[in-house]
């Protein structure tokens, strides 16, 4: 397998052993061998992961508004936090 170009600068490098495991796995849901205990177990290996990264004063939006549903007013206060 390629190696993937290194202009995304988001984009990391697997070790070995996780390169081959998801090589394995795609394989075999390629050609439909999925039901074999190895290659479910290489399977089982393959993960999506997702990195977000927010910088600032306040929370992500998304974060701010969990907050204000759990603990009405919240918001605001972390609000006012940051203003002072």
């Amino acid at each position: 397998m390629a190696k993937p170009p290194k202009s995304n600068p988001g984009q990391t490098e697997l070790s070995g052993d996780v390169t081959k495991a998801v090589e394995l796995a795609l394989s075999a849901a390629l050609e439909g061998k999925v039901g074999r205990p190895e290659l479910r177990q290489a399977a089982d290996i393959v993960a999506r992961v997702t990195v977000a990264q927010f910088s600032g004063p306040l929370p992500h939006p998304g974060h701010l508004g969990e907050y204000e549903n759990i603990m009405p007013g919240a918001a605001d206060r972390i609000i006012g936090m940051a203003r002072r």
